[in-house]
């Protein structure tokens, strides 16, 4: 048996835009097919918004669309994909550094920030096993746990 991962267990970008009824707005380079390890909630806080997003390799940020500070601080910090939540026009700074962004895929939806997180939450560990980084994911934690000769007559 494999341990529990958040790589095999991420949904895509695609499954997020789905269960969250969002638009998208702009695509990063891996677009639909990036895989989203962390849920992020874009909150007041006192600490540094792009320190803490930082934390989480592999994002889906959810924001209101209201926050430009968080949108920007996400988008610089990586985050897979930033949906923002309350619907609307977003900012034309968010726009523009998305656009720019090759790492954030931008979205927009109507529900709320609670809301919005419900909905995508139920989509970790229910995503589909399949695409390059699961495959990856799932020879690398074979080789930490699945003893040598085993995994050799498996292999042959």
């Amino acid at each position: 048996l494999l341990p529990e991962d958040r790589i095999l267990a991420a949904p895509r970008v695609s499954e997020l835009i789905e269960a969250s009824d969002a638009d998208v707005l702009s695509r990063s380079e891996q677009g639909e097919m990036a895989l989203c390890e962390h849920i992020v909630v874009g909150a007041i806080s006192h600490d540094a918004a792009d320190s803490y997003f930082e934390r989480f390799p592999r994002s889906a940020v959810v924001t209101r669309n209201g926050r430009v500070d968080l949108a920007i601080a996400a988008i610089a910090a990586g985050a897979t994909c930033l949906i923002l939540s309350g619907g609307g026009e977003p900012s034309p700074y968010i726009l523009d550094r998305a656009a720019a962004s090759r790492d954030t895929t931008l979205m927009v939806t109507s529900g709320d920030t609670p809301s919005t997180v419900h909905a995508i939450e139920g989509t970790f560990g229910t995503s589909p096993f399949s695409g390059e980084a699961k495959i990856m994911r799932t020879g690398e934690l074979m080789q930490d746990t699945v003893p040598e000769d085993i995994l050799e007559r498996l292999l042959v």
